[in-house]
């Protein structure tokens, strides 16, 4: 994570031409953690999608499918 931080700060300092305080690595620091836990709930969405679909068919996969999608549109 110091890494990615670090190369974080470097882009920053591209940027703005100063360094950053001590608010924008924490900034920074949570939208790492931000990153990170939306892919990591995109992998696991994939997969139950994927196992749901093989396990419900393809008439039942539908109907969930469309009460899955006007949920998250609501």
């Amino acid at each position: 994570m110091a890494r990615i931080l670090r190369r974080w700060t470097f882009v920053y300092r591209l940027l703005f031409g100063e360094e950053p305080s001590e608010a924008a690595r924490h900034f920074l620091k949570n939208c790492f953690y931000i990153f990170w836990s939306s892919g990591l709930a995109l992998i696991f969405s994939f997969l139950f999608n994927t196992l749901a679909g093989r396990f419900l068919g393809p008439t039942i996969y539908g109907q969930f499918a469309l009460i899955q999608s006007v949920a998250m549109l609501l």
